[in-house]
């Protein structure tokens, strides 16, 4: 019976707005926390591909139809991760290829069935064989996330 867990939490930015940037980084974070013996490696929030940080610095991001916050909005959607999909099988070849738990933080979009459209702050949780155990949505936006 194991008696410890080594975590490893990954303090790098992804590629901002650039999911297979972001894919390749994760990789290599990942990589190099299988080098420290960590059994669970733990990205943050909406790690894949990006925090959306501009609602809070951009005095236009609420504006109906202002041209660069469109074309931001747009580029985020693009680079969101569809659950399950190459983004997420991805993810489980890395947990199964290291025998560790992922945590990953995403920006998730909904791109058929119910709530087509839809984009989520999800959490996934991969297990040390790459199936995905947890899929959790944040259904309360918090702040300037509601501008989303």
């Amino acid at each position: 019976m194991k008696t410890s867990v080594r975590i490893a939490i990954v303090q790098e930015g992804p590629v901002h707005l650039d999911l297979e940037g972001s894919l390749v980084k994760a990789g290599e974070c990942i990589a190099a926390a299988a080098t420290q013996l960590a059994d669970l490696v733990v990205f943050g929030e909406a790690w894949l591909s990006g925090y959306p940080a501009w609602l809070d610095h951009c005095p236009d991001a609420a504006l109906w139809d202002h041209e660069a916050t469109k074309a931001v909005y747009a580029r985020m959607r693009a680079n969101s991760v569809t659950v399950p999909g190459p983004a997420t099988e991805f993810i489980a070849g890395l947990a199964r290829k290291h025998g560790m738990v992922l945590c990953m933080g995403v920006n998730e979009i909904v791109r058929r069935g119910p709530g087509n459209g839809t984009m989520y702050n999800s959490l996934l949780l991969f297990d040390e064989r790459g199936r995905l155990q947890t899929h959790h949505r944040k259904l309360m936006p918090t702040f300037t996330e509601k501008l989303l």
